[in-house]
C-alpha cells in the first residue's frame, strides 16, 4: 500500500507490484515523500511498520563533479572530496552532488590505497551519485573495497564494472589449480596453477591466517561444487571444503605446489583424484576479510546500488552494517569470461547485511560461482566472554555497534538447563570487546561456565529483532558453493527467483546462535513462484532441503504449542532435484504450502542417495497442505510420502497428487511364488518408451510379478479419501491387480489374511473386481463384459474410508459409486485398511501386451483433524 501521508489517508495506492513500479504516479505531483508499507500474507494478516522512499516532483539541482577517463587513485579520491564537501549529512541546502565518471577505463593498482580503505569512500553525504557512466575499474589490490558508503543517506552507486584482477586479468580474490598428484602418507596434494591464475607464492593469493581453504570443483558446470569421487558410493562424497596449514606450501616447478591438508582434515586427502580442480581462496591482505567487500555500507540509509557488474570480488561482494533500506538494482556478480577462469567470484558471500538491516530490496540481479552463501541477512554471533558480580558488567566480543542502551540479553546454559534474567545493558557497545554496565539477577548466573570457560555451554543471547523488511524479485542465483538466501530476520518475500546448481538449499532462515528465543522470529515469510532445481549437491548437514525455513529454537524446546514462528506460505514454486526434503518447516503456526510442484530422480551430481521428503514438518501447529504435484520422486524404502510430518497439530492434507511416468527400478522389481499352486512364475519384460509408456508386460507366463510405489500420504490416515488412475491396457487371458497396502509384502493379492492389503482392483479380459482385502477376506464387487483384451481404458478408483464405500470409472463412466467395502483384519472383525503403498501386480499367463501406463495416486479434498 502507498500513500503520500504517514496515516494512508491521501492519494492511496492498494497492488501487490513491486514499489519502484511506483515512482510514477507521483512524479508530477508536489509529493516530496512517499510512505509504502506492506502485508505478504492476505488480507487478515497484519502490516509491516510505515517505510518511506524520496520523491521528486522536479529534479534537485545538481552539481557534477566530473572525473577526467583514466584518472589514477589519487585524482580521483581527490575529486571525491570536493563531492563530497558539497553535500554535507545533515544537508545544509536541499541540492544532489554528483561524482560522474567520463566513460573510460580506470586502473587501481597495489598499494595505491592504505590496506582497509576503499577506492570511493563515501562518507557523511545526503543525496550523492556516483555515476559511472559505463566505465570500468580494474583493481588490482585485494586489500582494498572498492565502494565503502558511511553515515550517509540517500546515496547511488550506478553504472559501472568493477573486476579486482591484476591488469593481464588474473583474480586477485582467489586461484584455481589441478591436481597432479597425491601424498597420502603426508596428506599432501600437488596444486598446479591453472592458466590465467595467480600462482600460491605470489603476495596477492599467499595463505592467510584467517582464509586459508579451497574446494574442488565440478568438472562439467563453472561455479558448481564437485560432490562425488567417481565410482564411488555415498561414502566417497566430497568435503565441500578443504583446510590447509597455512605456511606450508613448497614449491616444486614454475607454477606447482605441494600444500599440507590442516590435521583436523587430514583424513580428507582420500576424496582427492588426479586431475580434480581445486579453487582456493586468497589472502586479504592484514586486515580480517570480514572487513572486505567490492561494495560496503556502514551506519546509512537509503543506499541502492544500480547496474552494476562485479568480476571477482576482494572478500565479499556486499558487506553492510546498521544499512537501513539498501537496494540492489541489476547488480550482477559473474564469473570471468575467459573459459580457464571460470571457477569463482566472491570469496565471502556475495551480500551479507548484518546488524539488524531494515528494509532490503534485491531485484533484477544475478549471482554465479559465489564461495559461501549467496545472501545472508543476519546478525553475526554477539557473545559474552566474562562477567563481573562487584562492578555489575558483562565484557562483550563481536558487539560493536550490535548492541544498543536499553537492549536485552538473556543467559542460558543448555547443559544444566537453566536460563538467567533478562538483563538490560545500560550502554552502547562502541569498541571490541566492550564492557557495558547491567541491571538484572547476575547472582544467578555460574561464572565459571561461561563460554568459553568450564563446559563451554553458558552464553548470554540477544534479545532483540535482528532484522526487518527484505524482498528479492527476479533474480538469479546460479552455481555457487553454499546456500541462496540465508535468513534471519522477519517479513521477507522471495518472489519470482531461479535457484540452480547451488550446494547448499535454495532458501535457509535460522535464527543467529547468539541471538535468545523472543529476539527472532520467522514471521510473514512468502516462498512463491520460484524455480528451484539442483539444490542442495553437498553433503553439509542440515542445509541441504531446497526451502529450510524455521529451525528447532536456541533453549532446545521441541514441542507443538511451541511454536516461534508464524506466517509461512510456499506457494507456487517449482522445486525439481534436491536433497533430503524439498520443502522443511519447523516450529511454525499457521504453514500454507500450495500449489507447488516438486519433482526429483536420482542424479549422479548428488552426493548421495538419502531418504526424500517432498515436504518435511516438524513441531508445527496449522498447517494446510494443499494442491501440490508430486512426480517422479525418488522412492527410498518407506521414506516415500508426500508430507513426513512429527509432533504437528492441525494439519490438514487436500488435493495433492503423486504421479510417475518411469520405473524406478532401485526400489526392487521383483519375481518370487505365490500362495497360488500350480503358478507359473518366469521374469517380466519391462519397458519405459519414449512416450512415457510406464509399465508393460510381454511375457506369455507372467507369474506373480509385481513392482511397488508407496502412497506418500504419511500415515495411514482413516478419514483421508485416497484414489488412483492409470491408463490400462487389458490383458489376453489373465488379470493386473492394482491395490493398497500397509507394507510391501511379497505377494500382495494373496498375502496371507494377517496381512493388511486392500482394497484391490482386478482388471481382467472382460471384467473388473473390486476386492475388499486379500484374496481370502473382505466383500467382493464384480462388474462384468466391461471390456476386451488388448483394448485401452482409462480406469480411475477411490476408497472413502470415512464411510468405507468405494467409486470405480473407466474412460468417465462409472461402473459402480458408493460400494460398500468390508476389510476385516487378522481376526475377521471390520477394519480399516492401512494404505501407506500401492502394489501394481501381473498374475497368471496369457497377460501379452497388457501395460500400465500414466500412473496416479491422489489424495481428495478431505480435511485430516
Amino acid at each position: 500500500m502507498f500513500a503520500d501521508d504517514p496515516a494512508f489517508t491521501s492519494n492511496v495506492i492498494e497492488d501487490s507490484v513491486p514499489v519502484p513500479r511506483y515512482v510514477g504516479p507521483y512524479i508530477h505531483s508536489d509529493v516530496q515523500v512517499v510512505y509504502w508499507k506492506a502485508r505478504i500474507s492476505g488480507a487478515n494478516a497484519s502490516w509491516s511498520a510505515t517505510r518511506l522512499f524520496h520523491v521528486k516532483s522536479r529534479p534537485l539541482p545538481a552539481n557534477d563533479f566530473v572525473v577526467p577517463a583514466g584518472s589514477g587513485y589519487s585524482a580521483i579520491t581527490s575529486r571525491l572530496r570536493e563531492a563530497m564537501a558539497a553535500c554535507p549529512n545533515p544537508p545544509t541546502v536541499e541540492k544532489l552532488c554528483r561524482l560522474r565518471f567520463e566513460p573510460g577505463t580506470y586502473v587501481i593498482g597495489q598499494h595505491d590505497a592504505p590496506v582497509g580503505d576503499a577506492v570511493l569512500d563515501v562518507h557523511d553525504v545526503a543525496n550523492f551519485h556516483v555515476d559511472g557512466e559505463g566505465s570500468t575499474f580494474i583493481v588490482s589490490d585485494p586489500g582494498i573495497s572498492f565502494v565503502h558508503v558511511r553515515g550517509s543517506d540517500h546515496v547511488t552507486v550506478s553504472a559501472l564494472t568493477v573486476r579486482f584482477e591484476t591488469t593481464t586479468g588474473e583474480p586477485v580474490g582467489h586461484t584455481a589449480g589441478r591436481v597432479t598428484g597425491i601424498d597420502v602418507s603426508n596428506k599432501k596434494i600437488l596444486f598446479e596453477v591453472l592458466p590465467g591464475h595467480l600462482p600460491l607464492d605470489s603476495p596477492l593469493v599467499a595463505n592467510a591466517n584467517d582464509r586459508t581453504w579451497g574446494y574442488l570443483t565440478d568438472p562439467e558446470v563453472p561455479g558448481r561444487i564437485k560432490t562425488k569421487v567417481p565410482g564411488t558410493g555415498a561414502s566417497k562424497s566430497v568435503p565441500d571444503f578443504f583446510i590447509f596449514s597455512p605456511g606450508h606450501e613448497e614449491k616444486v616447478g614454475a607454477n606447482a605446489f605441494w600444500i599440507t591438508l590442516d590435521g583436523s582434515q587430514a583424513h580428507y586427502v582420500d576424496f582427492v583424484n588426479v586431475g580434480d580442480v581445486m579453487v582456493k581462496t586468497a589472502s586479504y591482505g592484514p586486515g580480517s576479510y570480514q572487513a572486505l567487500a567490492a561494495l560496503k555500507a556502514l551506519n546509512s540509509n537509503d543506499i541502492t546500488f544500480l547496474d552494476l557488474k562485479i568480476y571477482t570480488a576482494p572478500g565479499r561482494g556486499f558487506f553492510g552494517s546498521r544499512a537501513n533500506d539498501t537496494k540492489f538494482l541489476g547488480v550482477k556478480l559473474l564469473l570471468q569470461t575467459m573459459p580457464t577462469r571460470r571457477y569463482a567470484t566472491s570469496p565471502g558471500d556475495a551480500i551479507i547485511g548484518s546488524a539488524y538491516p531494515i528494509g532490503h530490496w534485491v531485484e533484477g540481479c544475478v549471482f554465479e560461482g559465489v564461495m559461501d552463501d549467496i545472501i545472508a541477512e543476519n546478525s553475526l554471533p554477539v557473545y559474552a566472554s566474562a562477567v563481573d558480580f562487584i562492578q555489575r558488567t558483562l565484557t562483550f566480543r563481536g558487539a560493536k555497534d550490535r548492541l544498543d542502551a536499553g537492549d536485552q540479553v538473556t543467559y542460558y546454559d543448555p547443559g544444566r538447563n537453566v536460563a538467567a534474567g533478562p538483563f538490560r545493558i545500560e550502554q552502547a557497545c562502541l569498541a571490541n570487546p566492550c564492557v557495558v554496565t547491567v541491571s538484572g539477577p547476575l547472582e544467578q548466573v555460574d561464572a565459571n561456565n561461561i563460554w568459553p570457560k568450564g563446559t563451554n555451554t553458558g552464553r548470554f543471547f540477544v534479545e532483540k529483532e535482528q532484522g526487518q523488511y527484505a524482498y528479492y524479485r527476479g533474480n538469479i542465483f546460479r552455481n555457487s558453493r553454499h546456500l541462496g538466501v540465508n535468513l534471519s530476520l522477519r517479513d521477507a518475500a522471495v518472489e519470482s527467483n531461479a535457484f540452480e546448481g547451488l550446494g547448499e538449499c535454495a532458501v535457509y532462515a535460522s535464527p543467529s546462535v547468539g541471538v535468545w528465543d523472543n529476539g527472532w522470529r520467522l514471521r510473514g515469510f512468502l516462498f512463491k513462484d520460484n524455480v528451484v532445481a539442483s539444490c542442495g549437491l553437498g553433503i553439509e548437514a542440515p542445509y541441504r532441503p531446497s526451502i529450510h525455513l524455521g529451525v528447532p529454537v536456541v533453549k532446545g524446546v521441541q514441542a507443538t504449542g511451541s511454536n516461534v514462528h508464524s506466517r509461512i506460505r510456499v506457494v507456487g514454486n517449482s522445486i525439481t532435484d534436491w536433497e533430503g526434503a524439498a520443502i522443511e518447516v519447523f516450529n511454525a503456526s499457521g504453514v500454507e504450502i500450495r500449489n507447488n510442484t516438486i519433482s526429483d530422480e536420482q542424479k549422479s551430481a548428488f552426493a548421495s542417495p538419502a531418504p526424500h521428503y517432498p515436504i518435511y514438518l516438524k513441531y508445527d501447529d496449522g498447517v494446510v497442505v494443499r494442491s501440490n504435484v508430486v512426480t517422479d520422486v525418488r522412492m527410498m524404502g518407506d521414506s516415500g510420502q508426500v508430507v513426513k510430518a512429527v509432533s504437528v497439530g492441525g494439519l490438514d492434507v487436500l488435493d495433492n497428487e503423486w504421479v510417475t511416468t518411469v520405473v524406478h527400478f532401485a526400489d526392487g522389481y521383483e519375481s518370487e511364488s505365490s500362495a497360488e499352486p500350480g503358478a507359473s512364475f518366469t521374469s517380466v519384460d519391462t519397458a519405459v518408451d519414449v512416450a512415457g509408456q510406464f509399465l508393460e508386460a510381454t511375457s506369455t507366463a507372467i507369474g506373480a510379478n509385481r513392482t511397488y510405489f508407496p502412497t506418500r500420504l504419511g500415515s495411514s490416515a482413516p478419514n483421508l479419501t485416497v484414489g488412483w488412475s492409470a491408463t490400462v491396457t487389458i490383458p489376453d487371458t489373465a488379470w493386473i491387480g492394482i491395490g493398497f497396502q500397509e507394507s510391501d509384502v511379497d505377494n500382495g493379492f494373496f498375502a496371507g489374511s494377517n496381512d493388511n492389503t486392500g482394497p484391490w482392483v482386478v482388471l481382467a479380459p472382460t471384467a473388473a473386481t473390486i476386492q475388499g482385502g486379500v484374496w481370502t477376506t473382505g466383500s467382493i464387487s464384480r462388474f462384468a463384459d466391461v471390456w476386451a483384451p488388448g483394448q485401452s481404458h482409462r480406469v480411475e478408483f477411490c476408497y472413502h474410508p470415512a464411510t468405507r464405500t468405494a467409486d470405480l470409472w473407466s474412460d468417465g463412466r462409472p461402473l459402480g459409486l458408493g460400494l460398500p467395502i468390508q476389510h476385516l483384519d487378522a481376526s475377521g472383525q471390520l477394519a480399516d485398511p492401512v494404505m501407506k503403498h500401492v502394489q501394481i501386480q501381473f498374475f497368471g499367463t496369457g497377460v501379452g501386451n497388457g501395460h500400465v501406463d500414466d500412473f496416479k495416486v491422489v489424495t481428495l479434498p478431505i480435511s485430516v483433524e
